[in-house]
């Protein structure tokens, strides 16, 4: 079985736009879907805009997001991954 971290996943980053990348496109854009089908607007960045290999989600936090928002996107992640 193999473990992982969500923070394995993520870029540093101090600001409020976060990234996670995520192994192909095609994951990619299946679990940015997946978090849109469930209210959250977490956007597909892909090649050419990100080198190939490097396609990711973006997500922009705002003031009024609330704890238990930012807890439940990133509980949908680790179920997605």
């Amino acid at each position: 079985m193999i473990h992982f971290h969500l923070e394995d996943f993520f870029i540093k980053s101090d600001s409020p736009i976060q990234s996670a990348i995520f192994e192909s496109p095609s994951k990619v854009k299946e679990i940015s879907a997946r978090l849109e089908e469930k209210g959250f607007d977490a956007k597909p960045i892909l090649s050419p805009t990100v080198p190939k290999g490097q396609e990711r989600i973006r997500f922009c936090l705002h003031s009024y997001n609330t704890p238990d928002q930012i807890q439940e996107i990133l509980f949908l992640l680790s179920t997605f991954v």
